[in-house]
């Protein structure tokens, strides 16, 4: 995930983790939010903007031949759709990934994970100590 900059108003800088030096509400102030990813890894801004930018391609295709306009005018609105489409579509992915971001983190701070319980430790330990022994006795044999 690479980090994200965002702005953020006085009253959410007691929302922020520790970590972060300054309050965010400083003008030009970056924040180390992780951005996520899709499943195939792909950034979600490029994914957004992918698919909106091919629905206003087929949108405009669709309107242009139901209107019956020349083909040469249908697809050059076409594009010109999409390159808009795609535009707005990166720029509503990296909102939308920075928001997600910012949440994952919230939660994350708010929902440390928990201590293993004692008597696993216990039994992990107890593995570890056997492990050791069993490798004692073949470095023995």
């Amino acid at each position: 995930m690479s980090p994200v900059r965002v702005m953020c108003p006085p009253a959410c800088a007691d929302a922020l983790p520790a970590r972060f030096s300054r309050p965010p509400s400083t003008p030009g102030t970056p924040l180390d939010t992780p951005r996520p990813v899709t499943i195939s890894g792909e950034p979600i801004p490029r994914v957004v903007g992918g698919i909106l930018g091919l629905t206003g391609f087929s949108t405009a295709l669709f309107i242009g031949m139901a209107a019956g306009n020349p083909a040469t005018t249908t697809l050059g609105r076409g594009l010109l759709s999409m390159i808009v489409c795609y535009i707005v579509g990166r720029m509503l992915g990296s909102m939308g990934s920075a928001a997600v971001g910012e949440y994952i983190e919230k939660y994350k701070a708010d929902r440390p994970a928990p201590e293993p319980p004692s008597e696993l430790v216990e039994l992990q330990n107890q593995r570890n100590r056997h492990k050791q022994i069993v490798e004692e006795m073949k470095r023995a044999a």
